[in-house]
């Protein structure tokens, strides 16, 4: 679903903020997203 996020919406003009239980919190960084005080964010770049 993430690949198809940015597939579709081109990650220099979308940021994706994901919201996670704390079971998950160990998995988002390794797709790439950055820890933010309740989930994780991939920053649009610009």
């Amino acid at each position: 679903m993430i690949q198809e996020l940015r597939t579709r919406f081109n990650n220099d003009e979308v940021s994706l903020i994901l919201l996670s239980a704390p079971e998950a919190m160990d998995y988002y960084p390794k797709l790439g997203f950055a820890k933010i005080d309740n989930g994780f964010v991939i920053r649009r770049r610009g």
